[in-house]
């Protein structure tokens, strides 16, 4: 019995010291579990991996006995209430508050700079979002976890997709109309750099990562002379960016927009985004208050509403059947005459013609959706998805934008486009869907050049025709659009827009092989006759005739850098072109507000004028214009070149008598081809038709 019990005894002493043996095992391993997870802890929640935004992310209880971690919060919508003035630029990364040896990471090619391993903290940088000086844009969010070691940012999906079209992000290229939601894994790609995204257990994940940092394009003497001269490149109206991003001009409203009579003064007329009148920071010596407004020119109808405006087709066309005895005339007078100039002839407007013979318009329209092959049958007949009718608002296929040689839009008011569900959700996600009355809707019908009523639509701006009410707009909306220190982000659509105001001066650009100036007559005008100039026409600590001379030099260079050079511009490139073309609007609007330019709107109104000018400029007479005057009267201008043959030109909207000196003209030739490098210098954004399709939460590590 005693030997059993003793067995016994040993056995359960065996077992018990096997249990303590397991158990000791299990919490070791759980221990050192655990120590790896701090670790990770800690490594996600260090400086290295948060930057600068780590105190405002990384809590600690009293006795520092709990860690809370918490990430900022951004809203669009609340950022275009705050008014939301910035800067975009390419991350370059934080400085090492207890430097070591090896913290300096290589590929932010700035000495001492490490970029975050949360690519949040790298993305926020870009957009001009910092800790301290942008508390007020906006509010810390509680986070539970670390997403893959990274304290994560959780993000609204269309806010993302909003911000990422105002910096000029693009989707892939194979995108089909058939996909109503968002493919995953995707990436995007834009100046600053890609965001892919990819699903995950934890929903969608997104990361950045940012682009190489570029060397300047431009000359460095072209850089050193702008950052010594007392104008600044301008800021960033992120309102203006969100509707350009959806096709829409914004314009500031008559007679209170952004004045260019001093940066100080500017700041305070950067607007509100719905069109209301609010109470501004007032400038010194300015009145107390000012009523500042906005509103949006938005010429985005889509071919669905062309279609429902088809029976009014005579009251837009201007094309009458003739008699046959007439049209017997007509064609022996015009013996060389086209076939659509005789189906005109035969049987007058488009909508009177038989059905073999009418050509669908719609088809050299912006919004087309459909295939090659589906063109030649017409519009597709599949029912079209929210994807889909997005798509047709930022432009469609941007092989379909260009006119061909004999149609031209018109461009009619559609009064409440901005209501209905597409267009009104685009606006209203980004929080810019303004009253009613701050809205100019239109609509643009595209159809035979021959087909234009002239008494209707007697203006055009490239190959878009319109009548006097719109063109007052456009002269406003054209006027307002201005280079602002980072590159141009619209949708297919709205440069489909902007490329017609410019066409002429593209087609000029194009023509010129090297230069725009010859640089010989260009120095000897300069440095022959520089000195002294007297009180007004003395600004900003530089001389007039001299930021005439580098905006020339910056011309030439653009000019060079288009047709030699295969090379993406820097950021202070863009910067540069910025502080440029704000000196010499500065200089065509003096005292006036920079959308009252009418001297720079005459270079964009009058074709003729701006060949006249520019056959001048290329034959080396930039003196003989400095030194000539151009004045306007009744609608006319009277081009009057030192030594030269004057020259009248129609310019509309060019409002009373006015004298305009040589330096002028020439500052307003300068703005118009600073503008329009700006623009070829884009990054055409497409995300936006994610609008709805993305995901309604995006979790950014």
């Amino acid at each position: 019995m005693g030997a059993l019990s003793d067995w016994i005894s040993a056995v359960c002493s065996a077992v018990a010291a096997i249990v303590a043996l397991l158990t000791l095992v299990t919490v070791y391993l759980a221990a050192q579990q655990i120590l790896s997870r701090l670790q990770v802890y800690r490594l996600g929640i260090s400086w290295k991996s948060l930057g600068p935004w780590k105190e405002n992310v990384v809590k600690h209880s009293l006795f520092r006995m709990q860690t809370k971690i918490y990430t900022p919060k951004l809203s669009l919508a609340f950022l275009v209430t705050k008014q939301w003035d910035t800067e975009f630029q390419l991350p370059i990364g934080f400085a090492d508050p207890t430097p070591k040896k090896s913290t300096t990471d290589p590929e932010s090619g700035e000495l001492g700079k490490t970029l975050a391993e949360a690519s949040w903290v790298n993305f926020l940088e870009g957009i001009g979002i910092e800790p301290t000086k942008s508390s007020d844009l906006y509010e810390m969010q509680y986070q539970t976890d670390l997403v893959n070691g990274i304290v994560p940012m959780r993000w609204k999906g269309s806010d993302l997709v909003g911000i990422c079209s105002i910096l000029g992000f693009q989707a892939p290229a194979d995108i089909t109309p058939e996909k109503s939601s968002m493919p995953l894994p995707t990436q995007w790609n834009g100046p600053l750099g890609w965001i892919q995204f990819r699903g995950s257990a934890d929903g969608c994940i997104a990361e950045f990562r940012r682009r190489a940092l570029f060397e300047n394009q431009l000359p460095e003497t072209i850089h050193d002379y702008y950052r010594t001269l007392d104008v600044s490149y301008r800021k960033i109206r992120v309102v203006s960016r969100l509707w350009n991003s959806i096709g829409g001009f914004v314009m500031p409203q008559e007679g209170v927009p952004c004045p260019a009579a001093s940066p100080e003064r500017r700041k305070t007329f950067l607007g509100h985004f719905d069109g209301t009148q609010v109470q501004s920071p007032r400038p010194p010596g300015s009145p107390a208050k000012y009523d500042i407004k906005y509103e949006v020119l938005y010429l985005g109808g889509t071919d669905d509403w062309v279609q429902k405006v088809q029976s009014q087709a005579n009251a837009i066309l201007s094309p009458e059947k003739l008699p046959t005895e007439d049209l017997c005339k007509k064609l022996i007078e015009n013996p060389d005459a086209t076939d659509e100039q005789i189906t005109a002839m035969m049987f007058g407007a488009h909508s009177d013609r038989p059905e073999n013979l009418q050509r669908d318009a719609l088809e050299k329209g912006r919004y087309l959706l459909a295939d090659d092959d589906e063109r030649g049958r017409g519009l597709p007949t599949r029912i079209k998805s929210d994807f889909d009718r997005i798509r047709e608002v930022l432009g469609g296929n941007p092989k379909y934008n260009n006119l061909d040689g004999r149609s031209v839009g018109v461009i009619n008011p559609c009064p409440g486009l901005l209501t209905i569900v597409v267009h009104g959700e685009l606006a209203e996600s980004r929080g810019v869907l303004f009253k009613r009355d701050a809205r100019h809707e239109f609509c643009t019908w595209y159809i035979d050049k021959e087909e234009v009523n002239e008494q209707t639509h007697p203006y055009n701006l490239g190959r878009y025709y319109m009548n006097e009410t719109l063109l007052k707009l456009v002269k406003h909306a054209a006027l307002s659009l201005l280079p602002d220190g980072f590159y141009f982000s619209p949708s297919h659509g709205f440069l489909a827009d902007v490329r017609q105001m410019w066409c002429h001066i593209e087609e000029y650009c194009n023509e010129q092989l090297d230069v725009m100036f010859p640089v010989k007559e260009l120095d000897d005008w300069y440095k022959n006759e520089l000195p002294e100039e007297t009180g007004s026409t003395k600004e900003m600590g530089s001389t007039t005739k001299s930021q005439l001379y580098h905006a020339v030099k910056l011309c030439n260079e653009s000019q060079r850098m288009k047709t030699t050079a295969r090379s993406m511009s820097s950021v202070e490139d863009m910067k540069l072109i910025s502080k440029a073309s704000n000196s010499l609007r500065r200089m065509v609007s003096g005292d006036k507000f920079e959308y009252e330019a009418d001297l720079t709107w005459a270079m964009l109104a009058s074709p003729n004028l701006f060949k006249h000018l520019s056959k001048l400029f290329s034959d080396g007479k930039i003196k003989s214009v400095v030194e000539g005057t151009i004045s306007s009267k009744d609608g006319k201008l009277d081009c009057a070149p030192a030594g030269e043959v004057s020259a009248i030109f129609a310019v509309p909207l060019v409002l009373g008598e006015q004298i305009f000196d040589g330096e002028k003209v020439l500052a307003a030739f300068l703005d118009v081809l600073l503008t329009w490098y700006w623009v070829e210098k884009r990054w055409t954004s497409d995300v936006a038709m994610y609008d709805t399709a993305i995901p309604q939460s995006v979790t950014m590590c």
